[in-house]
């Protein structure tokens, strides 16, 4: 909840389009955390992409990053490029 609130409230965060699920609480308990469903493929779906919407993909990935490392001091998870999934169709 905490970093979907950060990345919620950090404009540019917002209007580079990245979406943190939801958190369905009823259903999590000590052990699994539920999130909802959110669309999108690996990010390596986007080497397909033109080279300025990747250069931009890359650019709003590392901003987030720097973001969680140096000025939250607080990151959702280990800084894998895997752990990003990226909907074609935003």
């Amino acid at each position: 909840k905490r970093f979907r609130s950060r990345i919620s409230s950090d404009a540019g965060l917002v209007a580079d389009r990245f979406r943190v699920p939801e958190v369905i609480e009823d259903l999590c308990t000590d052990k699994i955390l539920v999130t909802e469903y959110v669309h999108g493929g690996t990010i390596d779906k986007v080497v397909d992409l033109d080279a300025s919407e990747r250069n931009r993909i890359g650019r709003a990935i590392l901003r987030l990053t720097m973001l969680e490392l140096f000025v939250w001091r607080f990151m959702q998870t280990d800084p894998n490029w895997g752990n990003f999934l990226y909907d074609v169709r935003t």
